[in-house]
């Protein structure tokens, strides 16, 4: 018999009430009615981390953002003589550019939410025995996002000389997929000889990258983030346009990190989504992190410094350290459910990616953005799924 398991997101959104009222507040109090707002959209959609922001911001004006409901369906039909199955379902955090609510994650046996040490991604783990099973089965995710646009002001602050904070250290090593040595690092050098400022020296490498890169997925390039490979062929994803950036920009001594998730073309209110979307970010003391997205640069352009609010990030970083690590290691990145059978990597699996606009926005529009393949969808949903 097959047992359903429910995961409802009040209980995340009742922590981030309980533990933030007394600041809450507070920023009433300091803000007065510039901040009516901003609690309007904390207390409709359960985080205080929107309502933050726009204090943060001085309620000057109306943050420009977008509204979607979500949803992704996956169909997992594991050869008939498998004896286990364990997945990992990354799902969405709130932070002071999304808001995620009534979160809602489907799966057929128990889940354990979790939170990886090293970049606070979530996820849900759970594992099962196929032959009990009525097979294939599904998972199935939905929730509602508040995304906003992100801009930095360049000019706003010159880099300030001193030790990088302890968090921000850890994005100068590199990833599996990221080397910052050999012929990375040569080029890397080449690229920046000569500019001492690490804006000036993010955005050589970035005018690099987006001058010498081509868009292909025929096969050319790696489509899975691999920087060295993104060096020599010169084309690929937008996971090996921002592969290369972090790798060159590391090596240059200028933190930067990956985020990966959706991105929802912006003249479309509903429809599906084929692949995933990937950008960037790197650091600068004075400034802090700054993003950026080469691969939409060659669509848009003006995508350095700023994103917009077309989007929803699903995790951050790269070989994320889920528990438990998978017999492979851990996986290179969170945006699909990781899945092993029998302790090898399982892939052949369809799914559904389905959005709807929920009109809740002040959005600007933009092209349509660059989608990676490397999972095909079953079929077009015509509906959004109950």
């Amino acid at each position: 018999m097959t047992v359903t398991s429910t995961i409802l997101e009040q209980g995340h959104r009742q922590t981030y009430w309980s533990a933030g009222r007394r600041k809450l507040k507070a920023k009433i109090a300091r803000a007065g009615s510039r901040l009516r707002l901003g609690l309007f959209i904390a207390l409709a959609f359960g985080s205080l981390d929107a309502a933050a922001a726009f204090a943060q911001a001085g309620g000057a004006s109306k943050p420009v953002s977008r509204s979607f409901n979500f949803s992704y369906v996956v169909k997992l039909d594991p050869p008939g003589d498998a004896r286990s199955v364990h997945v990992w379902v990354p799902l969405p955090n709130t932070d002071e550019f999304q808001t995620v609510s009534q979160l809602e994650l489907k799966a057929p046996r128990t889940v354990h939410v979790r939170e990886d040490s090293k970049y606070g991604d979530r996820y849900a783990y759970f594992t099962v025995n196929p032959s009990r099973l009525k097979k294939p089965f599904e998972i199935r995710l939905t929730f509602h996002v508040v995304r906003y646009e992100r801009r930095i002001d360049l000019t706003s602050s010159a880099d300030m000389p001193g030790q990088l904070p302890k968090r921000v250290e850890s994005f100068l090593q590199p990833d599996s997929m990221a080397p910052i040595e050999g012929g990375i690092g040569n080029l890397s050098h080449e690229q920046t000889e000569g500019l001492s400022d690490p804006l000036q020296r993010a955005r050589k490498i970035y005018e690099y990258v987006v001058s010498t890169m081509s868009d292909r997925h025929d096969g050319g390039g790696s489509e899975d983030g691999d920087a060295v490979s993104a060096c020599t062929g010169h084309r690929g994803d937008c996971a090996d346009f921002d592969s290369l950036f972090i790798a060159m920009a590391r090596a240059a001594g200028i933190p930067a990190r990956s985020e990966i998730g959706f991105s929802f073309p912006g003249q479309q209110k509903l429809g599906s989504i084929l692949g995933y979307h990937s950008w960037a970010e790197f650091y600068v003391n004075g400034l802090g992190w700054i993003p950026l997205d080469a691969a939409e640069e060659q669509q848009d352009g003006s995508r350095f410094g700023a994103i917009d609010a077309n989007r929803v990030m699903f995790s951050m970083g790269r070989d994320i350290p889920v528990t438990p690590l998978p017999q492979a290691g851990p996986p290179d990145y969170l945006v699909y459910p990781y899945v092993e059978v029998d302790g090898k990597t399982y892939s052949d699996y369809p799914i559904d990616v389905f959005f709807r606009e929920t009109g809740i926005s002040s959005a600007t529009p933009s092209k349509k953005p660059i989608f990676a393949e490397s999972h095909q969808t079953s079929r077009k949903l015509l509906h959004f799924p109950s």
